[in-house]
């Protein structure tokens, strides 16, 4: 009987594996590194997993154990000088390619970029896209940390999110640039919004940037936990904009993809 089940369970993780190589295929130059770029690995989740899967669309293709493996390879096979390719074959008119590599810019340093033959125009992936209207990200390597452009750290921009009428915009920033010395503040932050009386708008955000803050120190126990309560708390207040959706479907396949690293 062991046998039996032991085997209904091998055939059972053969299948996923082979449908999960019909839908896409993943092209490392390097096959043996674990991880070269020294990043955190939420700070890389939380930039690949959205660009990759929600900016293209194939989120609604994919499981969270396929989001994994992809963003696995992507995390581990991506080096100073050698790149991952995932081409997702399944995809119409046709085939999903996305290019990741690191790039030495002359006055930017090392770059992380994604490349794709993705269309913002038509929403679709093309053959020969318009290189104007081609999907493609880049990010900053700032030593443990992937950081957008619009994020790097500068006291301009500082003082622009502390006077911004949404009191979580400094959380977001503080939780994504490339300024260490201000991550002992976004905690305190996060609190006085929960903890205040009136749960106005910044409430919804304020619990996203509470569940990041929690994946980024790898507290994804509790992550989970802060999650469930989101996923109620949306449900449950009609107040939120149902469009505001798509950031907790962001954060939850960030969650699940984190859970798989």
């Amino acid at each position: 009987m062991i046998r039996k089940v032991t085997t209904l369970i091998l055939i059972a993780m053969l299948s996923m594996i082979s449908n999960a190589q019909e839908k896409f295929e993943i092209t490392r130059e390097n096959k043996t590194s674990e991880h070269e770029l020294g990043l955190n690995k939420y700070s890389f989740v939380h930039h690949v997993c959205p660009d990759s899967f929600f900016m293209t669309e194939l989120y609604h293709n994919l499981d969270y154990d396929e989001m994994a493996t992809i963003v696995k390879d992507v995390y581990e096979g991506v080096t100073f000088k050698e790149n991952v390719l995932v081409t997702h074959k399944d995809v119409k008119p046709a085939a999903a390619k996305l290019l990741y590599y690191v790039q030495d810019s002359p006055k930017a340093g090392n770059i992380f970029i994604m490349f794709t033959n993705f269309s913002n125009s038509t929403r679709q992936f093309e053959e020969k896209p318009d290189p104007k209207d081609q999907l493609a990200r880049w990010y900053y390597l700032k030593d443990d940390r992937l950081v957008y452009r619009k994020d790097v750290f500068s006291a301009e921009t500082e003082k622009l999110k502390l006077e911004s009428d949404r009191k979580s915009d400094i959380i977001k920033y503080y939780l994504f640039d490339d300024n260490a010395e201000n991550d002992d503040k976004i905690k305190p932050l996060i609190d006085e919004i929960l903890n205040a009386e009136d749960e106005g708008p910044d409430y919804y955000f304020a619990k996203i940037y509470q569940i990041q803050h929690y994946l980024m120190n790898n507290e994804v126990e509790k992550a989970g936990k802060a999650l469930e309560l989101l996923e109620t708390y949306f449900a449950l207040n009609m107040e939120i904009p149902r469009n505001q959706k798509i950031y907790l479907l962001m954060l939850k396949a960030e969650y699940e993809v984190m859970k798989r690293l």
